[in-house]
């Protein structure tokens, strides 16, 4: 047995011993039941906790709000593990070797399965009850098994495992953890069959659950997941403390922090999938062991032995408070790049002036300070700012302005529409954004391109960070910018826009009206919005999936980008602003201090408890942990969950791949009816190249079986020669010998005589040359690579020869620039192709993402190198969502050279 398992038993051993004995005193806990002896397996249902108490032998249950304990089986060995399913509870019994259940309302209990071998982890579905037996310490000979629920016989799904330990049943399969030498994830079908191995980890895996399409699992450090289909393991939170037990609910995973042999050391944590951040929820635990929920509280047991107890924690409960702005002026908008950086715009207005207003904070709201206030003699806006975005923590813009209060329209220094910051605001500049009836919103998907919308239906444009903007669409003509536009009796006024990249788009304004792009606001489509309440806010997760807001509380969906539907807000009040985290997590904020939040995609929104009256304008969540809402008078609320949250690093864990891979091609000879041994030959390919040289060896298999066989000799030359200015020229010529075949005719003239006629035929085949030019960047080289390659063949009747080749393998690298990269903004991801042999690959490279994005602008060329020629793709991607994204780059081959793939992880922030 390794030492790693050993330590793991003795730590197991010590707490289920009783070691030392103390109780808990974290406020943030509620005792349900106290004084137990080895508190175990915990499970949910009904407004009713069950748990076992592993050294007592009992069985308990108690109501969810408290109350007293009610005992509902007891004289067991060791009862371990509880599962809470339709009226019963099941539990397995360690060291009693036995499977039982007992109504929820206490009674007779029935003993499904015995003599088992250390039954621990145990799930129920509909008609089962699954368990994992880790067999003997000498093992493996653990398996995992199942049982009917209302008794029968016992099936055996998978056997000769080492130590299966924790256990869960989901979309007709079982998953477990192995915790011997092996330290494996393995899943098989609830009916048996093959076993499937998703991941091996680094330390005895305590834990999995199964959500959607992920298993998540501890090690003794850390919390992992990977795909239920098996594939790339991502690291969620590393540098824990023994995490004993987990459990997934919505976007979180909440688990036990062991904490070892230390008194009152262990804890109860979530960690956000979608940000990595991990939360305390309880702190000064001893020895936490099992975890449930019923999705509103956490319930744990602790199991240091004599006094150890049953309690609960709240799970994320979000609440909303203010913070102080350092400013009286209403803020219409607000943007955070992430959960510390962020800016909030608005400003007010007398009868003849405004006064605008910009307030920023580093440090998540903890501080405001004053950036920009107009109308001084450094910097003058001609009205409030009405919308402000950033891409980074350096590059913003907010935009406002209205001609009432400027002389001339754009040719006034001190009235800009539109101001421009390059250093996080610590300075800001006016750009000529067009002043006539201002700006209302806007948009940047990248530091260089961005859209502000507008009075008389105005959409600008840029492509160079603001400075130089260009009109794309309006439907009145203020002739200050040349502009499209339609004259009409009404221009509604834009109020919101958002691009999802440089190319899909919707602006939003007055009279339901809603504006498409697809094509970077080179034309515009208007779409049905089914309102004519006036719309302020719009938000988009993907090019298909959005949100709008407006007056009288409406809220209109898309799923495909251009037909929508209203949604229930419940409320009557204005909607100003709204932001989606992603496609089920969103907020709006609107008139009398209304917040609504979803968390189903907008199937049902519901309201949150904002502490104000004031109207809300704007609204910001760079993750669904935090965000901000700001309004009248200078108010800004955060929004935030409760407990303390610790930074983590999310590490992705991603292979590169070159598969060696096998071409047949057929060829037609003629009959033949002797036999002959098959015989197989290898040879070498030699590739030289003027500095340095370089020889690859590469192996070519044929397979020849009976009847007949023959022997070809294809000689393959690829010779590329490059010379100033820049064009490269490769030759590559297949020559086949002689095919030489005999047919042997046996006739009969007599019952006494018999004639063999022997013909012999011999066909030639010309050498075929393929020619083909490429240009370069100019250099001189010259490198010759040349394959001989001798086979065997097989001929079959009907006559066909087959003749097996095992093509040279390539490797796929695949990089993208920015790793980092902003929602909606672009990064370069480059992938190279080379080949073992040194000759240059053909074809393309296929991009993919398992997120939200698009790729565009794929292009591929020749690299060349000393060291051998390189196929080189690039293409641009923009995602939609945030979060960790995995690009994969994938080469086909071609009739050379193997297939290869390779993955890039790309860190997507809002």
């Amino acid at each position: 047995m390794s030492p790693v398992v050993v330590l793991f038993l003795i730590v197991l051993a010590l707490s289920l011993s009783g070691w030392r004995q103390t109780v808990n005193a974290d406020p943030s806990v509620v005792v349900l039941a106290s004084g137990q002896n080895n508190a175990q397996g915990v499970s949910v249902e009904g407004g009713l906790v069950y748990w076992a108490e592993y050294g007592s032998g009992n069985v308990w249950k108690i109501s969810a709000g408290g109350g007293s304990p009610i005992l509902l089986a007891s004289g067991g060995v060791n009862p371990v593990t509880t599962f809470a399913s339709s009226g019963f509870v099941y539990w397995t019994d360690l060291n009693g070797g036995t499977v039982s259940k007992v109504s929820v309302n206490g009674g007779s209990v029935t003993v499904l399965a015995s003599g088992l071998s250390r039954p621990r982890g145990m799930a129920v579905d509909s008609g089962f009850v699954y368990w994992a037996e880790l067999g003997s310490y000498t093992g493996p000979d653990g398996a995992i098994r199942r049982i009917p629920t209302s008794g029968g016989s016992v099936e055996t799904l998978a056997s000769g495992l080492e130590q299966p330990y924790s256990l869960k049943v989901s979309a007709g399969n079982v998953y477990w953890t192995e915790v011997g030498s092996s330290n494996q994830i393995r899943k098989v079908s609830t009916t048996g069959g093959t076993i499937s191995t998703l991941a091996v980890a680094s330390g005895n895996p305590a834990s999995v659950d199964v959500a959607g399409a992920f298993v998540y699992y501890t090690e003794p450090d850390r919390i992992n997941r990977v795909p239920t289909n098996g594939g790339a393991v991502e690291n969620l939170a590393s540098g824990l403390d023994k995490p004993n037990a987990l459990v997934v609910v919505q976007e979180a995973v909440y688990f036990t922090e062991f904490a070892g042999p230390a008194l009152n050391a262990g804890s109860i944590k979530a960690i956000s999938i979608s940000t990595g951040q991990v939360t305390v929820l309880a702190t000064g635990l001893d020895q936490p062991w099992d975890i449930a929920t019923d999705g509103s509280f956490i319930y744990f047991t602790t199991a240091r032995g004599g006094t150890d107890l049953v309690g609960k924690v709240p799970t994320f409960s979000p609440s909303w408070s203010q913070q102080s702005s350092g400013t009286t002026a209403q803020l219409f908008a607000v943007k955070f790049v992430d959960t510390q950086y962020g800016w909030a715009a608005g400003g007010s207005c007398g009868t003849t002036t405004c006064n605008s207003s910009i307030v920023h904070t580093s440090d998540g709201g903890g501080h405001w300070t004053t950036q920009l206030a107009s109308n001084t003699a450094s910097f003058q806006i001609s009205r409030e700012f009405n919308g402000i975005d950033f891409v980074d923590s350096l590059h913003g813009w907010a935009v406002g302005g209205s001609f009432n209060f400027c002389d001339v329209p754009n040719t006034d220094p001190n009235c800009p529409s539109i101001a421009y910051t390059n250093d996080g605001g610590l300075s800001w500049s006016p750009q000529n954004g067009r002043s006539n009836y201002g700006q209302t919103a806007v948009d940047f998907i990248d530091s260089l391109n961005g859209w502000a919308v507008g009075g008389g239906t105005l959409i600008l444009h840029t492509s160079d960070g603001g400075a130089n903007w260009v009109c794309q669409y309006e439907v009145y003509n203020y002739p200050v910018l040349p502009c499209p536009f339609t004259p009409t009796a009404t221009a509604p006024v834009l109020r919101g826009v958002h691009f999802v990249n440089a190319f899909e788009g919707w602006t939003v304004g007055d009279s339901g009206t809603i504006l498409h792009t697809a094509d970077g606001g080179l034309s515009w489509s208007s779409e049905l919005s089914g309102t004519s309440q006036n719309l302020r806010g719009v938000d988009f997760v993907s090019p298909t999936q959005g949100w709008a807001v407006g007056d009288g509380g409406v809220i209109l969906y898309t799923s495909d980008g251009i037909t929508w539907s209203s949604q229930s807000s419940g409320v009557g009040s204005g909607l100003k602003s709204v932001d989606l985290v992603d496609s089920l997590n969103g907020w709006t904020v609107g008139d009398n201090g209304v917040i609504l939040q979803t968390t189903d995609g907008g199937l049902n929104w519901n309201p949150q408890s904002s502490g104000v009256t004031v109207n809300l304008g704007g609204v910001s969540f760079p993750s669904t942990n935090s965000g901000w809402a700001v309004g009248d008078g200078g108010v800004v609320l955060h929004f935030s969950a409760t407990g303390t949250s610790t930074s983590t690093t999310t590490q992705t864990l991603t292979t590169t791949t070159s598969t060696a891979t096998t071409t047949t091609s057929t060829a037609t000879t003629s009959t033949a009816s002797s036999t002959t041994s098959a015989t197989t030959t290898s040879t070498t390919s030699t590739s030289t190249t003027s500095s340095p040289s370089s020889t690859t060896s590469i192996t070519t298999t044929a397979t020849t079986t009976s009847p007949a066989t023959t022997t070809q000799t294809v000689t393959r030359t690829v010779t590329t020669t490059l010379t100033t200015p820049t064009t490269t020229t490769t030759t590559e010529t297949a020559t086949t010998t002689t095919i030489s075949t005999t047919t042997v005719t046996a006739t009969s003239t007599s019952l006494a005589t018999t004639t063999l006629t022997t013909t012999e035929t011999t066909t030639f085949i010309s050498p075929t040359t393929v020619t083909t030019t490429l240009t370069i960047p100019p250099t001189t080289t010259t490198r010759t690579v040349t394959t001989t390659q001798t086979v065997t063949s097989t001929t079959t009747s009907p006559p066909t020869t087959t003749v097996t080749v095992a093509r040279v393998p390539s490797q796929t690298t695949l990089n993208c620039t920015p790793a980092t990269v902003h929602l909606r903004a672009m990064t370069n991801c480059i992938a190279r192709v080379t080949t073992a042999d040194g000759a240059t690959p053909t074809g393309s490279v296929a991009f993919t993402s398992n997120g939200a994005g698009s790729f565009s602008g794929l292009s591929c060329s020749i690299a060349v190198s000393s060291g051998g020629n390189s196929l080189v793709c690039n293409v641009k991607y923009a995602p939609t969502a945030t979060g960790v994204q995995t690009i994969t780059a994938t080469y086909s081959g071609d009739t050379w050279h193997s297939g290869s793939r390779a993955t890039f992880t790309l860190s997507v922030v809002p």
